[in-house]
């Protein structure tokens, strides 16, 4: 049972990552095509610098993806690992975000404006928030932990202590 679960992960991440080279190539087309050959004028060399970076990202990516998804075979040919899940949580899931973005950027780049290579800040804005609420818990805690003082003679003395009540039986 373990051996078909792997196949299918395998088989699902091989899928995967051969959807994810045709839609780039695809987005790619079109963003050459209605940028390049229709709105040449508009081409400059900011726009250049712009989609190679957006391909390097890309590239990288799926770099880190192929070779963590790549399976593991015996000798004998068997599967004995079927590589990361590529439809898990985790870093997985935000390097596929990170390729969404990048495609809505170059789409909506072409088609409508420039402005929306803004959308780019929402990558370090997530990750900085994601990084607020994991690690600044932690963080909180280690700081208070050091810190917590005693408090002075002449305090302790001013600070009330709650009475308590004393119940008699009769």
């Amino acid at each position: 049972m373990a051996k078909t679960s792997a196949k299918k992960i395998s088989q699902q991440n091989t899928k995967t990552l051969a959807d994810l080279r045709i839609w780039h190539a695809g987005v790619m087309v079109v963003y050459f095509l209605w940028r390049i050959v229709f709105y040449w004028s508009s081409f400059s060399k900011k726009h250049m610098v712009a989609v190679a970076a957006v391909n390097g990202v890309f590239f990288w990516l799926y770099r880190q993806l192929s070779s963590a998804a790549t399976p593991t075979h015996a000798a004998d040919g068997s599967l004995v690992d079927a590589g990361l899940d590529l439809a898990g949580k985790g870093l997985v899931s935000y390097s596929f975000d990170i390729i969404y973005i990048s495609w809505g950027v170059l789409m909506t780049t072409a088609f409508i404006s420039d402005k929306f290579w803004w959308l780019y800040l929402l990558i370090p804005v997530f990750a900085s928030y994601k990084l607020y609420t994991k690690v600044g818990p932690l963080l909180r805690g280690f700081m208070s932990s050091g810190s917590q003082e005693q408090p002075a003679a002449g305090q302790a003395a001013k600070q009330k202590k709650p009475k308590a009540k004393v119940m008699h039986a009769r």
